[in-house]
């Protein structure tokens, strides 16, 4: 799902700037991750903020420990190329560079303590 996709011009510092947050919600049967990515260059901020939706077809209790693994594990790695995308294609609708954003490997994303 995404909540916002959005780029603002503006002049700043030549090297490129990631943040990406992480918020969840989830119950006994649903889990939804949602990472918020902002990535500042030379041109312009751009802003990502899309979510993974899951179902659990039988109710269980979700520990805090299995949401950080499962969002560190899984739902990182499915939402990833969307925000990769949003923030290309934005740049590109405004005719500006786009900013190159690595590919995510495998177990190189981690949440801090506070994070979910």
């Amino acid at each position: 799902m995404t909540y916002e996709l959005h780029g603002v011009r503006r002049e700043g510092s030549e090297e490129t700037d990631i943040q990406i947050s992480v918020e969840e919600r989830h119950d006994e049967t649903f889990l939804e991750p949602r990472f918020r990515m902002v990535v500042s260059d030379a041109h312009a901020t751009y802003i990502a903020d899309v979510s993974t939706q899951y179902q659990i077809s039988q109710a269980v209790g979700l520990s805090k420990p299995v949401v950080k693994e499962f969002i560190e594990r899984v739902a990182i790695m499915a939402a990833f190329p969307f925000i990769r995308e949003s923030i290309a294609t934005t740049a590109a609708r405004m005719e500006l560079p786009v900013p190159v954003l690595g590919l995510l490997r495998a177990g190189s994303f981690s949440l801090d303590e506070g994070d979910t």
